[in-house]
């Protein structure tokens, strides 16, 4: 009960809310009720009243329109007044039922306030067939008004910055029919509605330019001058007054107001020579004292409702030259990972084309030991040098294809001229096993340096393809950011900014601002629905921006993916170990869901240890944007290259793209992939080694097509190893899979792995991990 009440008092809170923006409107709204066409009739307060009403509910300017009214007609003006409590009432009653859209509301008013004045015509008045002509003339006008008001930035949005040239000339009619408003108020023969009209004149020349300047003047000089004869007069003087404004608003104040000077002289001069002049030199010279004080403020005002040029521009200027900046920067930034990755590819060709060197090393340092001091040495390194030195390099032959060096295997040429046999044969082996192992450790930071220059090289090519990001053709659908933004307001969405972007690369996001003053919890949610409606696609709602409940809420929109995959797992570990070797992770990155699944060499920590490294860099690798060639090179390089013993894992991965439903497998050494399906069960196998054995890995991908309620079986290879009755193990496994009638991911985990636990009969030989990923088109 009290929160109904407090809610109540909040809405009636709302209705007479104050702010310089309702304020701003409260005096639009007096001086347009005072508007007046053929004499008497003033339909514009209403109308504006009720384009108001559509997105506002405020009392408030009901009250102020109001007073206008019967400050022009007495106690007349209750017919105007009447009808717009009218429109209120039946906008209540319908818009509970059904959306309102700006035609409809259009007609809604028209229709109210053409039968207030025709029962008030009957009931007070005698009345002739040109008194209903009028009525109906009248009705015309609202519903015309209602709905050019609609358009107009003061009503439609105080933010909003899609500014067309529709809504700014339904902006000059408002401003314009509200000047018309101010009538021939004056003091000591200087009128009032003249000054505001060249304050409002010089004004928009110097703050939007000549051609707005130009087309206020015009409006300002055919619509609120519309009862005078000299009109035509007039509209030619403030239109180009206002020109000249804009045309010289570089000069500053000062010249914006010697602009509207020189247009006023020339069209004077044209009119009726230098006899007369229409507009006051005072007025004018009290016009242009008050833009002089208050175009600061002005500008800031109206910079809520039209957009400035000159800023736009700025702002577009700046966010390219930002966007350049930042892309040359990453671009040099790749060129330099590109760089270095060609030296590193170098320095290991360089290493490689190195070896024969090393082997001339080795002879030279056997040589220097054992012949260096010997009474021969000129002899055999002197006269007989090539036959020496074919001699030391059959010898280091025989050592590499592990036949053993004796004296009586030597050549017969060294067996009889080297005094020194057995030395040398000790001096070759110890030489040898230093060259080996000094080799070993080259190669290994050569297939190091590859690795590295590979690395570096996929980092170089991640950079450009951000840079190809940065620098796409990014396309803002004002259309559509148009429609979308009206249907919001029209759904009582407190909108204040609407962005549409269309990338090169499918991808449509829609960011939408709300002001934080309503506090409905499900806003994503009606919002996502009413986009949703307009765009005949699923969205879904990434993420909220929003760092304070004083600032805006900003919700990020993007097409929902056609596809959704959720995993579940069950494991159990090998008897007497109290940790898997199976490691596992299943998770959504881009437009892809990945599951991966390794088992580590052996059972326990170590297993362990060795498969949880590959999982993680996996994961790393993947957020990082590596393609997955290039992730599983550098898990096997770096197992490879861990160490002296022998460490190896097998991996299992799937990625699903949610967009079309495509399965890749990749399977190094794993166990096979199954899918089950409503009418039967595939299998996926590859035959290839784990990753870590070799120094190069080698993979095939597999592709499959996936359906709405498929299942995808991914399992280590305890699983099938439980079975030792059967020959065919995969087809063993397929047949309890196609036997399993759950359609829940966990249970049937569970059910296979129960299955293998009765084949182990309660002694568990090998750690048993089984993940199973449902999938479902999102509807």
């Amino acid at each position: 009960m009290i929160d109904m009440i407090s809610s109540k008092r909040r809405r009636i809170a709302d209705q007479f809310q104050f702010n310089k923006e309702a304020v701003f409107i409260g005096i639009l709204g007096f001086f347009l009720s005072r508007g007046v066409i053929l004499g008497e009739l003033t339909p514009f307060g209403v109308s504006f009243f009720s384009s108001y009403l559509l997105n506002n509910n405020s009392i408030g300017l009901l009250l102020i329109i109001s007073l206008g009214l019967l400050s022009f007609h007495g106690i007349k003006g209750f017919v105007y007044i009447f009808s717009m409590i009218g429109i209120y009432f039946f906008y209540e009653i319908l818009k509970r039922k059904r959306k309102i859209s700006y035609i409809k509301m259009s007609f809604l008013s028209s229709l109210v306030f053409l039968f207030t004045r025709i029962l008030f015509l009957i009931i007070f008045r005698h009345y002739y067939i040109y008194d209903f002509l009028i009525v109906f003339f009248e009705g015309i006008v609202v519903f015309t008004m209602t709905y050019i008001f609609f358009f107009s930035t003061v009503i439609e949005n105080n933010n909003f910055d899609i500014i067309t040239n529709e809504k700014t000339i339904c902006t000059f009619i408002t401003l314009a029919l509200a000047l018309s408003g101010v009538k021939n108020a004056g003091v000591l023969g200087i009128s009032v509605k003249n000054i505001i009209s060249i304050f409002t004149v010089i004004s928009f020349g110097y703050i939007y330019g000549a051609s707005l300047g130009g087309a206020m003047g015009i409006a300002v000089g055919m619509i609120s001058y519309l009862p005078e004869t000299n009109m035509p007069f007039l509209i030619s003087i403030f239109g180009l007054s206002g020109l000249m404004s804009g045309v010289f608003k570089d000069l500053g104040k000062t010249g914006a107001i010697l602009g509207f000077l020189m247009g006023n002289s020339i069209m004077n001069f044209y009119i009726s020579g230098f006899n007369s002049s229409l507009l006051n030199l005072k007025e004018i010279g009290i016009g242009a004292i008050l833009f002089l004080i208050f175009s600061s403020r002005i500008e800031k005002l109206f910079s809520d409702f039209l957009k400035n040029p000159r800023e736009l521009k700025k702002d577009e200027n700046m966010g390219k030259r930002i966007q350049g900046i930042v892309s040359n920067r990453i671009e040099r930034i790749s060129n330099v990972f590109s760089e270095m990755g060609e030296v590193f590819v170098h320095a290991a060709e360089k290493e490689t084309d190195g070896n024969s060197e090393d082997m001339y090393d080795l002879i030279d340092g056997i040589a220097n030991t054992v012949c260096n001091k010997c009474s021969l040495n000129k002899f055999c390194w002197g006269e007989d040098f090539y036959t020496t030195y074919y001699s030391m390099f059959n010898l280091i032959e025989k050592i590499e294809t592990e036949e053993e060096i004796r004296e009586e295997n030597l050549p017969e040429l060294f067996r009889k001229r080297c005094v020194k046999v057995e030395d040398m044969i000790e001096n070759i082996y110890k030489y040898y096993d230093i060259h080996k192992i000094n080799y070993t450790w080259k190669k290994r930071v050569s297939e190091n340096r590859k690795l590295v220059s590979e690395q570096f090289k996929e980092i170089s090519e991640i950079m450009k393809e951000l840079v190809e990001d940065i620098n796409a053709p990014i396309v803002f659908n004002r259309d559509l950011e148009e429609i979308i933004y009206t249907e919001l307001k029209n759904n009582k969405i407190n909108v204040s900014n609407v962005n549409v972007l269309e990338s090169s690369k499918r991808k449509l996001e829609i960011f939408v601002e709300v002001k934080n003053t309503c506090e409905n919890e499900n806003m994503e949610n009606s919002i996502k629905e009413i986009l949703s409606d307009i765009l005949k696609i699923e969205l879904s709602g990434e993420f909220n921006l929003s760092e304070s409940k004083k600032k805006n809420q900003i919700y990020k929109f993007t097409q929902a993916k056609k596809i959704s995959a959720m995993t579940s797992f069950s494991t159990i570990y090998k008897e007497g170990n109290h940790i898997s070797g199976d490691t596992f992770t299943y998770m959504e990155s881009k437009d892809n869901y990945y599951i991966a699944l390794s088992d580590g060499m052996g059972a326990g920590q170590k297993a362990n240890s060795e498969s949880n490294t590959a999982i993680s860099m996996l994961e790393k690798c993947l957020e990082a944007g590596f393609n997955k060639e290039m992730v599983l090179s550098t898990i096997n390089s770096m197992l490879f290259l861990k160490g002296n013993e022998e460490t190896f894992v097998t991996l299992d991965i799937s990625a699903i793209d949610l967009f079309n439903g495509k399965l890749q497998t990749i399977k190094t050494g794993a166990a096979p992939t199954f899918i089950k399906k409503k009418n039967g069960v595939k299998m996926i196998n590859s035959q290839s080694l784990p990753v870590g054995m070799l120094k190069d890995v080698d993979f095939q991908v597999c592709e499959e097509y996936l359906e709405d309620g498929d299942f995808i079986i991914m399992m280590s290879d305890g699983v099938l190893d439980s079975n030792e009755e059967v020959i065919d193990k995969e087809e063993w496994m397929m047949e309890v899979i196609k036997n399993i009638k759950s359609i829940n991911p966990q249970t049937i985990s569970k059910e296979i792995i129960e299955e293998a636990k009765r084949k182990y009969k309660d002694y568990i030989k090998d750690d048993t991990t089984v993940l199973v990923t449902k999938i479902w088109k999102n509807r």
